[in-house]
């Protein structure tokens, strides 16, 4: 059995969109599981993390230079805080978050609420949203943007008609 040009056409088109479909359900799917786990890290730090608050020390200042699209450099500065706080025992600490952000410009000298676990106080974050729960978040909404796609982005795309055999001619 032989397809017609025309019916060979639509079966690669669909075989194609089947494909890119599922790649992004696939890429969903990861970036979705990803993303609840990171939320689920954060939740469980916040259950046991102790609220106390921190003195700035210094704020290291971090340029990162990187070409866009159109092939210009774009330069970016972030910030990473060294800051000390007491533990529940009363012990110093001093220390980085493991995140650096465009938002932690804080003054020398200034108080930053942190949260730190009270089994491993070296275990601190800047007590925001954006550190507790930004990068789970990011990558859930991207997740599940992507199986969106994924999901209704080629749901449309159905052949018209069922494939039929291209006519033979027989010779007599």
């Amino acid at each position: 059995m032989t397809l017609s040009p025309d019916n060979q056409h639509q079966l690669e088109s669909a075989s194609k969109s089947k494909l890119v479909r599922w790649i992004f359900l696939a890429v969903g799917l990861v970036y979705t599981g990803m993303g609840v786990s990171f939320l689920y890290t954060s939740y469980s730090f916040q259950q046991t993390a102790l609220t106390t608050t921190a003195e700035v020390l210094s704020v290291e200042r971090i340029k990162t230079r990187k070409r866009d699209n159109d092939g210009n450099w774009k330069t970016t500065i972030s910030y990473k805080p060294t800051l000390r706080y007491e533990d529940q025992f009363g012990a110093r600490h001093v220390g980085a978050p493991n995140l650096r952000s465009s938002s932690y410009n804080f003054p020398v000298g200034s108080e930053v609420e942190v949260s730190f676990n009270p089994d491993d106080p070296s275990d601190m974050r800047v007590n925001d949203f954006v550190s507790t729960w930004g990068f789970g978040a990011i990558f859930t909404l991207f997740g599940v943007i992507f199986v969106a796609i994924g999901w209704f982005a080629t749901r449309g795309r159905k052949l018209k008609h069922k494939p039929k055999a291209a006519s033979v001619n027989r010779m007599r």
